[in-house]
């Protein structure tokens, strides 16, 4: 017969697959008539925007482009500076074993570089090194049962956690726009290059919306008509509402930004101004804490029950902290002696994360790619220069850790003597979670043909792996009366071959 419970409603935003995987996105350009032949790639760099994504049965596709800039020298008389702008299209399958169709995804592009071979003066081959970085999510309604009706004598062995509930999910596409002035003085020949990066990424939630704000800051690189190298920048405001009913102050939101499209076009010679317009997907999780109390094993004194178990990942204590490490260094760059810098590159990347009492610990490094130009020479160069980092951070969720790092600033002078004077703030953002593997206790029923009955005390000698909840089930007894008779203050603190009395009840069949 099957028993009556009360059970409380939890939905599991279960984490089912994780995979980061380079791909190499390739294809070649012709150079176009009105421009002169490559004599050398100087850079090149690219952007990823992602057209469409979709779970498959057991892979995932994803569409999209890799938009590419590549600073050349001509081979011309005067080996100016040009470039080339492209767009290398591409479908990418990347096999993920536990992906079925309406599960949700999270795909994170990442440029690790753009490697350019000039097969002749009006052709080169382009491969560029991207990472997707996939997370598979699936929706789980979990019933779990907090009360148990009609029963009164069922002990419980059971243990408080925290739970964090998906109320809801939703994504919206948000712009960036913006008219970037250029300097008056000269006419814009090109663009040479194009960074795009999101920070400050802020959330706020009023009347079943999720407000979603971040800034898109733009760094562009152009070369002016008479052969002069300059860049502009601007920090644009992207913003989106999504619709999330029944969310409410305090609950936990957790979002991502993914680049859809990048335009970036001059405007009319005479305007000196640049039009830049961005497009993102917006995607936003919700979540409410629940405390709950989960039942994971119990008996009758005077029934036998059966029940059914099932493991399920819980996943809880969800926090989000931001803490900024500040860079400053005196790098030794001769090189660079009565040189002028045009343009730099920051990319932090991450070696090794690990958590060690309360601090989680970060080795890395930055990555800096400096371009720079002589003095009244339109002649370009880069250098690349290597920054090693350790940076420790306080936290309270010791579970796993998910690391974003956003550069809030970088500045860069020049000294006469050749000297780089460095700082760079990195703010690191640690997502942290408790994933959980829980037996549930799903259906319990009884024999109404078995009952018990009192019967004499018994004598146990405790054995490795005892525990006083194992053996007051075991012998139909519970634990507070083993405690009580053997005067035992810590039930969790067993001695090995403990002689323990033990009330015993005993089984009879019933008329």
């Amino acid at each position: 017969m099957t028993i009556d419970t009360t059970k409380e409603s939890v939905c599991i935003n279960q984490l089912v697959g994780i995979k980061s995987e380079n791909r190499i996105i390739e294809g070649d350009m012709i150079v176009p008539d009105i421009k002169p032949d490559i004599l050398n790639v100087i850079r090149s760099s690219g952007n990823v925007c992602i057209y469409k994504k979709e779970v498959l049965e057991g892979k995932i596709k994803i569409d999209g482009t890799l938009q590419v800039y590549i600073i050349y020298s001509a081979d011309d008389e005067t080996g100016s500076i040009r470039t080339l702008n492209t767009s290398l299209d591409f479908t990418e399958i990347i096999q993920m074993q536990n992906a079925i169709q309406d599960m949700n995804l999270i795909a994170k592009t990442k440029v690790i570089n753009v490697d350019t071979k000039v097969l002749n003066g009006r052709k080169i081959n382009i491969k560029g090194s991207v990472n997707f970085s996939l997370k598979l999510y699936l929706n789980e309604n979990l019933d779990i049962i907090k009360q148990i009706e009609g029963v009164d004598d069922i002990q419980k062995l059971s243990h408080d956690i925290e739970v964090n509930s998906l109320i809801g999910q939703g994504c919206t596409k948000a712009f960036a726009k913006e008219t970037i002035s250029i300097d008056p003085a000269y006419n814009l020949a090109e663009i040479l290059n194009v960074e795009l990066n999101v920070t400050n990424k802020d959330t706020k939630i009023s009347y079943n919306k999720v407000l979603v704000k971040a800034d898109a800051n733009i760094q562009i690189l152009y070369i002016t008509e008479d052969g002069n190298i300059k860049s502009c920048q601007s920090t644009i405001p992207a913003m989106g509402f999504i619709d999330i009913p029944n969310i409410a102050e305090g609950n936990l939101c957790q979002t991502d930004f993914e680049l859809k499209n990048l335009l970036v076009k001059p405007n009319n010679e005479e305007d000196h101004s640049i039009y830049v317009e961005a497009e993102f997907e917006i995607c936003c999780f919700a979540y409410e804490k629940k405390d709950m109390t989960v039942i994971e094993d119990l008996y009758s004194l005077t029934k036998n029950l059966s029940y059914t178990q099932k493991l399920v990942k819980l996943i809880g204590n969800k926090t989000s902290k931001c803490d900024v490490y500040m860079i400053k260094e005196t790098i030794p760059t001769p090189e660079l002696v009565n040189k002028i810098i045009c343009n730099v590159n920051v990319t932090p990347v991450i070696f090794s994360q690990n958590v060690v009492a309360d601090r989680v610990n970060y080795d890395g490094e930055l990555q800096i790619n400096v371009l720079y130009s002589e003095v009244n020479e339109n002649r370009l160069d880069t250098k690349d220069i290597r920054i090693p980092f350790q940076f420790s951070s306080e936290v309270e969720n010791k579970g796993e850790i998910e690391t974003e790092i956003e550069v809030q600033r970088q500045d860069f002078i020049l000294l006469p003597d050749g000297n780089l004077d460095t700082r760079i703030d990195l703010n690191f953002i640690m997502n942290s979670t408790d994933i959980k593997d829980i037996s549930v206790i799903d259906e319990i029923t009884f024999d109404e043909n078995i009952s018990r009955e009192d019967c004499s005390m018994v004598i146990y000698f405790t054995k490795p792996g005892d525990t006083l909840w194992k053996i007051a089930k075991k012998f139909g007894s519970t634990v507070d009366e083993i405690a009580r008779i053997n005067g035992i203050e810590n039930p969790d603190a067993l001695q090995i071959g403990k002689q323990l009395y033990i009330p015993r009840y005993c089984t009879r069949q019933s008329a």
